[in-house]
């Protein structure tokens, strides 16, 4: 987790951001965490949410629990 980041800058990309977000808060839930838990925790609808963390997963940032396919975790 990015703990030192500063002053925001103004240039940075959204999307980026809220990858960085995602990812910060994964790494928090070793455990996995679901896709309503997340959204609640980022303050983003479910839908980007979950449109954010299929980009992850499909290049391997992130991975989902084939069981219960809300939960979500950083890939190792």
């Amino acid at each position: 987790m990015v703990t030192n980041r500063g002053l925001k800058p103004d240039n940075l990309v959204q999307t980026i951001e809220r990858a960085s977000s995602i990812l910060d808060i994964l790494g928090q839930c070793p455990q996995g965490i679901s896709i309503r838990d997340l959204s609640a925790r980022i303050k983003l609808p479910k839908g980007t949410t979950h449109r954010l963390l299929s980009s992850l997963s499909y290049f391997g940032y992130v991975r989902q629990d084939q069981r219960q396919e809300t939960t979500f975790w950083v890939s190792n």
